[in-house]
């Protein structure tokens, strides 16, 4: 801009419809809103596990253990908080596919697999005429 600075001037990215990224990446409102949920989901996911043991096969009985359901019922609550920004499109539909295994290699680190449909922009519709005599 006049300023010297960046601006983003379009909603483009460069990604193209058929990239492995996914059509939605197309838009840069979708690499912004995935990059902002990972860092969202890395600062509130360490209150869950700070200062705590994990039980990946039973259920905790201090305050100093966790499990996989605590931070799955956590999951759950980001994703609904994502949809109530409209950042996400139908949280609910999907969130039972939240996935939490232990890590084969170190048994220290949890794997989350968790599900994303993010709202996307609107910029056509298709009308269909047909006659109604």
């Amino acid at each position: 801009n006049g300023a010297g600075q960046y601006a983003i001037v379009s909603g483009r990215s460069t990604a193209k419809p058929s990239s492995s990224l996914g059509v939605e990446y197309q838009w840069i409102g979708t690499a912004l809103a995935d990059d902002f949920v990972r860092d969202d989901l890395n600062i509130n996911l360490q209150a869950v596990i700070n200062g705590k043991s994990g039980k990946a096969y039973g259920t905790p009985r201090t305050q100093k253990t966790t499990n996989t359901e605590a931070i799955r019922t956590k999951c759950v609550s980001r994703g609904q908080f994502y949809e109530s920004l409209d950042i996400f499109d139908g949280f609910e539909g999907i969130s039972m596919a939240i996935g939490i295994q232990v890590n084969q290699i170190n048994p220290a680190r949890w794997d989350i697999q968790f599900p994303k449909r993010f709202v996307l922009p609107l910029e056509q519709l298709g009308v269909v005429t047909a006659y109604a005599g």
